[in-house]
């Protein structure tokens, strides 16, 4: 009797033992197992993850831009889904999307539902996957149906028309409140639609798109015309003759006086003018800035919304001499006063605060002397609006002091490759530097720019070249151990 009482313990015991080994196993192989392309004669050897240990809070957030879009993800047969489940593995948390204007909204009030029910699949496909997603609605890919609207286009002081940049207009937001309508109109149909496909809510971040590429400023100084000072208010509106300014929005305080002039209707045109014009010419353009956030907010949107805000702008120094000089272009060297690129000002002048994004959409741009420098420890105690050395710092740390003096949370991206400027060091050189500027910065995390260059092999210098692992590795030597709430 005892024998088979002994018996019978050891079997349940060998049973018990079987089914921890079981469990144990699947369990290992849940871990390590990696999504499957489409078909395994189309993988390429670098599309070999490397599983990376992932916190599910309290870690630096790391996002692709335009995700899963581009040639050669077909040419690899590489699907959305196997896409974001993929760099799910590799440790990237955020999926990127961007819905364009134009391409959406194909006629005034004419919507082609085909465009958004694809987007919509791929957040669905994203949000499956455990990515956060980011989303752009690009009014920077106007219609060209906006532009045939009157006095769509914003004029400069010599009379030129804001240029068609590779292939895309800039309609006048600013200005113009028929304009502004029809961004409503878009923004507010795509947003009720994501709303009953997605819920908003399931929206980590809408990046708020206020100007050509979506950065936050006036077109380029360059009109293509042979003027590098361009100043964008010369429209009937803005100069008070039109009648059709949005609200909050108001004419002139000089008509048709032009930068660089020292005298307006015979008589000598003070310094203080010149501050008080300027004055009306940036704020027309916070004036849209916080109308776009008063829009997503009555939606009752309440995550991130993103201001994409490149380079460092135009300094203190260079704002005053800008001013002292009469905006005529010579205080000017970075032709971003024109485009109300004054970092400084701007953010500043954002009235709801809550739960928005400075994002440096420059991270490694190779700013700064020397070039790429970190934030440090003690440029809270530099006098920021007269001391130089403020000069010398590179745009995410310039950027940064600001927004953590009026309280923004911070993000950013490197530039993109073959982008404006060389990007000579675009690879992983670039990827090395922008981790350390995200870390010392104290920015939540980063994109990296685009998604395609991650999967790239070919037609790209092999200096310029990065993966998905080079990523990877990045993301695994910041987010090791960093348990910091964010």
């Amino acid at each position: 009797m005892r024998v088979k009482v002994f018996l019978s313990i050891i079997i349940v015991l060998a049973l018990v033992f079987a089914i921890f080994l079981i469990v144990s196993l699947y369990q290992y192989y849940q871990l390590t197992m990696t999504p499957q392309p489409l078909s395994t004669q189309q993988r390429t050897p670098m599309l070999q993850p490397t599983p990376t240990r992932r916190y599910p809070n309290g870690r630096y957030m790391f996002g692709t831009l335009e995700t899963a879009n581009g040639e050669i993800f077909s040419k690899l047969g590489l699907n959305d889904t196997y896409i974001s489940q993929y760099e799910h593995s590799m440790g990237v948390d955020i999926s990127n999307i961007t819905i364009s204007w134009q391409d959406y909204e194909i006629a005034d009030g004419v919507y082609n539902e085909n465009v958004l029910n694809i987007a919509t699949n791929n957040i669905k496909i994203f949000l499956q996957a455990g990515q956060k997603v980011d989303v752009q609605l690009a009014i920077h890919y106007a219609p060209s149906w906006v532009m045939q609207l009157p006095d769509a286009y914003y004029v400069n002081q010599y009379g030129v028309t804001t240029p068609n940049i590779d292939g895309y207009n800039d309609p006048n937001y600013t200005f113009n409140e028929k304009i502004r309508e029809k961004v409503k109109d878009f923004e507010l149909h795509t947003l009720r639609e994501i709303q009953v496909k997605i819920g908003l809510q399931n929206i980590w971040d809408f990046r708020i798109d206020a100007g050509y590429g979506g950065e936050a400023n006036y077109n380029f100084s360059n009109d293509g015309q042979g003027h590098t000072n361009s100043y964008w208010a010369y429209d009937v509106n803005a100069q008070g003759i039109g009648d059709n300014l949005p609200a909050g929005v108001s004419p002139t305080p000089f008509p048709w006086w032009k930068p660089g002039q020292r005298t307006y209707n015979g008589q000598p045109f003070t310094v203080s003018q010149v501050q008080e014009w300027y004055n009306w010419y940036f704020n027309s353009r916070m004036n849209f800035y916080n109308w776009q956030v008063l829009l997503y907010r009555n939606t009752g949107y309440t995550h991130y919304l993103t201001f994409q805000t490149p380079g460092f702008g135009t300094r203190p120094d260079e704002y005053t001499k800008n001013i002292d000089n009469y905006l005529d272009g010579s205080g000017d060297p970075n032709h971003t006063m024109s485009r109300a690129a004054v970092w400084q000002n701007f953010y500043p002048a954002i009235i709801n605060k809550t739960k928005i994004i400075a994002y440096i959409s420059s991270i490694a741009d190779g700013s700064g002397v020397p070039v790429n420098n970190l934030c440090q420890p003690d440029d809270v105690s530099v006098n920021f609006d007269t001391d130089p050395i403020v000069d010398t710092w590179s745009a995410v740390r310039f950027v940064s002091y600001i927004a953590d003096k009026y309280g923004f949370i911070k993000g950013g991206e490197n530039p993109g490759y073959g982008g404006e400027g060389t990007n000579t060091d675009y690879g992983i050189t670039m990827l090395n530097n922008a981790g350390k500027q995200m870390a010392s910065c104290g920015l939540i995390g980063m994109f990296w720019a685009h998604d395609e260059q991650l999967y790239a092999t070919t037609n790209v210098p092999q200096a310029n070249m990065i993966t998905l692992a080079d990523y990877a590795k990045v993301i695994a030597q910041y987010n090791e151990g960093n348990l910091t709430s964010h």
